[in-house]
């Protein structure tokens, strides 16, 4: 299999939900085996394979965080995004790579798109990776887009900036201004994300 193959084959029975362990667990030795070799599409797909099937493998998670960050300056914003989902998702404890993920996330955010905005703002806040400059940034660049961002959005944003106690009340206030119109739109679980975020800041 070459490395697009691995990363291509795990995408496509993540996107199914048909994870199968045997298969998950050579192609996972494999591509481990071979990463050196793999695009930053391949290494953010085949993590975010992995991640969203919810299969463990740590010697390839270590793999994956050791290469991406030879190669971050290559990666589209949608790939840094969706690589810090794929290791905050997979609770693989990867702190190098966070920094790495902050640093070089941080100048390039007026490019990322409203979802890839949220889900970094997520991705930090479930790893538990302080981020201070990472997150004055991104609140920087979101508060004046918000009107943009879906309900869901709006609410894993708060939760983000709740669950890192990234303290940031005018970003709050503005979230706030842009949710209450739309309240009737939020699914249950958005809401309470919402409501336990402006409970506990």
């Amino acid at each position: 299999f070459s490395p697009q193959a691995i990363s291509n084959t795990v995408w496509a029975f993540a996107r199914v939900a048909q994870p199968s362990s045997a298969m998950f667990d050579a192609l996972g030795a494999r591509a481990a085996s071979n990463s050196d070799a793999f695009s930053p599409q391949a290494l953010v797909n085949t993590a975010w394979a992995f991640a969203t099937v919810g299969h463990k493998d740590p010697e390839l998670f270590d793999v994956i965080a050791a290469v991406s960050q030879q190669q971050l300056g290559r990666f589209k914003q949608q790939e840094i995004s969706n690589l810090a989902w794929a290791f905050a998702r997979s609770a693989h404890p990867a702190p190098s790579l966070f920094d790495a993920l902050a640093a070089e996330a941080a100048p390039r955010l007026q490019s990322f798109n409203e979802q890839a905005l949220a889900n970094l703002a997520w991705a930090f806040a479930t790893a538990g990776h302080k981020a201070p400059v990472l997150l004055d940034a991104l609140a920087a660049e979101a508060a004046p887009r918000l009107g943009q961002f879906t309900p869901q959005a709006l609410s894993l944003t708060a939760w983000a900036f709740a669950t890192a106690g990234h303290p940031a009340p005018l970003f709050f206030r503005a979230i706030a201004e842009q949710a209450a119109p739309r309240l009737a739109s939020f699914q249950p679980q958005a809401m309470a994300n919402l409501a336990w975020a402006y409970a506990v800041v």
